[in-house]
């Protein structure tokens, strides 16, 4: 796949490896190229590019969009540290229910490229931890769905995280209606 992608343990799920450039002035790194992906066959149209930022033991998470509006997302850390973790929810992928997580941090130079169908969120070690993406499609919010952060096993850093009403609320995983094929 190339020395600037490596492929993970979830189908369709890459890191991709960029250069961080240092200097007197400070550090400069590229998290997207058009031309790059484009050479190893992902053509990913970029819709939306949005960030957050995170105070320390906030858990974001577990989000996607279904279809048709399901989207890749391209997910860096910018500043801070976070566990970025990711689970597969399409039904015919060889790595359905499986999940995988990652620490990010601006120094690590990792960028994750998580495909359609996976579900998405991430826990902050550090206040200030700011979270770019990248998206493929405009949001949607009638698509704009998720599942309970604590209903697929995994084990987070952090029983008791700081977490959004609205994902408090989302369905577990054994209630979730799935709309992944």
């Amino acid at each position: 796949m190339g020395e600037l992608f490596q492929s993970t343990d979830i189908q369709g799920c890459h890191i991709y490896k960029s250069s961080l450039f240092k200097d007197e002035r400070g550090t400069f790194t590229k998290i997207f190229s058009d031309e790059i992906f484009k050479s190893i066959g992902m053509n990913i149209p970029v819709s939306e590019v949005f960030f957050s930022t995170s105070h320390e033991n906030v858990l974001r998470g577990m989000h996607f969009q279904a279809p048709p509006h399901d989207q890749v997302k391209i997910v860096s850390c910018l500043s801070g540290r976070i566990l970025d973790v990711i689970l597969d929810l399409r039904k015919s992928s060889k790595t359905f229910g499986k999940t995988l997580s990652f620490e990010l941090n601006f120094a690590s130079e990792m960028t994750l490229i998580i495909p359609r169908g996976c579900a998405h969120g991430f826990y902050a070690y550090e206040d200030n931890s700011i979270v770019s993406y990248l998206v493929e499609t405009n949001h949607n919010k009638t698509a704009d769905q998720g599942i309970h952060w604590d209903s697929f096993g995994f084990n987070w850093p952090s029983g008791d995280p700081i977490v959004s009403s609205r994902d408090q609320q989302l369905p577990t995983l054994r209630d979730f209606v799935n709309p992944f094929k």
